[in-house]
C-alpha cells in the first residue's frame, strides 16, 4: 500500500528561516505520523523562504515588491531546497516541495524541487503560464517534463495550470500526478481541481490536488488563496464511484491523507470498463473531417 499526503497549506511570513524550518518539520512529522510515503505541498508555498527573509514593510509599487520577491526568492531557492532534502531524510518520506521563482539564465522558473529520503530527485518547472503570470512577473516557460521513477510507481509533477492541458499528462504517463496549485478564488480553484479529477480519469492514474491557502498580502504572488485538496482515482473497478479517494474542506488546511494500493491501479487498467490510457492512440488516429456547411430550407442532403 501507498499513503499520499497532500497539503492545502497555509501560506504566511514567518519570523526568518529558523521559524519556516520548524513549520515544515511539524508538517512532515505530522504526515509521517500517517504513514505517508509521498507529502505534496502546494505551489507557490516555497515562497515563505523569501518573505522570510524580506523586510515586512511592502514596498509602495506592485511592479517593484514583485521584482525584490522574485530576487529574494532566487538568493533563497538553494536554501529551501536544502533543507527540504534534510527534513525528507529526517522523516523518510518523498516530498514534492512547495514551488518557488528560481533563477534560470537571465529570467526565472516556477520550479518544484522533488525529494527522495535519501535525496534530491529533481525538479519539475511549470510549462505553461496564465495569463497573469505573463502578465505581471518575470517567470519564463519551462520546456521539459520529468518523470521520477519512486518505489510507489513513476511520478509525475504539473503545476497548477499545466493540469489544464491534457497533453501534458499524456507525456507523462504517470502512475501518480501531483499537482500543486495556487488559486485565488473559488472559480480558479475549480479549474484546476476539475481537470485534476479528469487527468486520473483519462490517465487512469491516481492525482494529488495540493492548494495553497491564505497568503500574504503584501506579496503579489500569493496575495489570497483558496482552495480545497483532494486526492482523486479513476472511477473504475477497485476504486469509488466518484474516484474520490481523499477531500478536505473547503480552505480547510491540513493534511489529506489517502492510501492506494498500486496493485489494484494496475487491475483497473486492465480490467476496467474503460481503458482511455490503452485506447488515447486510437484518437489520434480519427482525421478532422470537411466542414459541413450551413443547410438553407432548399439545400439538398449529402
Amino acid at each position: 500500500m501507498t499513503r499520499l499526503a497532500v497539503a492545502a497549506y497555509p501560506a504566511e511570513r514567518l519570523p526568518g528561516l529558523e521559524a519556516l524550518e520548524a513549520k515544515l518539520d511539524a508538517w512532515l512529522a505530522d504526515a509521517a505520523a500517517h504513514g505517508a510515503d509521498l507529502a505534496v505541498f502546494p505551489e507557490y508555498a516555497g515562497i515563505e523562504a523569501a518573505l522570510a527573509a524580506a523586510p515586512a514593510e511592502p514596498l509602495a509599487d506592485d511592479a517593484a515588491q514583485t521584482k525584490a520577491d522574485f530576487a529574494r526568492s532566487a538568493a533563497q531557492a538553494g536554501a529551501y531546497r536544502d533543507l527540504v532534502v534534510r527534513l525528507a531524510r529526517r522523516h523518510r518520506v518523498h516530498v514534492v516541495a512547495g514551488s518557488l521563482p528560481v533563477q534560470e539564465g537571465a529570467s526565472y522558473v516556477n520550479r518544484a524541487y522533488i525529494v527522495g529520503p535519501d535525496g534530491l530527485l529533481g525538479w519539475q518547472d511549470k510549462c505553461i503560464l496564465t495569463p497573469w503570470e505573463r502578465q505581471n512577473t518575470p517567470l519564463c516557460a519551462g520546456t521539459r517534463l520529468h518523470r521520477f521513477e519512486t518505489p510507489f510507481g513513476i511520478l509525475g509533477v504539473l503545476i497548477c495550470y499545466d493540469c489544464e492541458f491534457p497533453l501534458l499528462a499524456r507525456q507523462l504517463d504517470a502512475d501518480i500526478l501531483a499537482v500543486p496549485a495556487c488559486t485565488d478564488s473559488l472559480a480558479g480553484q475549480v479549474r484546476v481541481r476539475l481537470p485534476a479529477r479528469v487527468r486520473a480519469l483519462e490517465g487512469q492514474c491516481i492525482t494529488c490536488h495540493a492548494p495553497l491557502l491564505g497568503g500574504d498580502p503584501a506579496c503579489t504572488l500569493i496575495d489570497v488563496n483558496e482552495g480545497q485538496a483532494g486526492v482523486f482515482a479513476p472511477p473504475d473497478l477497485g476504486f469509488p464511484d466518484d474516484g474520490i479517494l481523499g477531500d478536505g474542506a473547503p480552505n480547510g488546511a491540513g493534511w489529506v491523507v489517502a492510501q492506494v494500493d498500486p496493485a489494484t491501479l494496475q487491475h483497473s487498467r486492465s480490467q476496467g470498463a474503460v481503458a482511455p490510457r490503452r485506447h488515447w492512440p486510437e484518437s489520434a488516429r480519427c482525421a478532422l473531417g470537411d466542414a459541413i456547411r450551413a443547410l438553407g430550407p432548399k439545400a439538398p442532403l449529402k
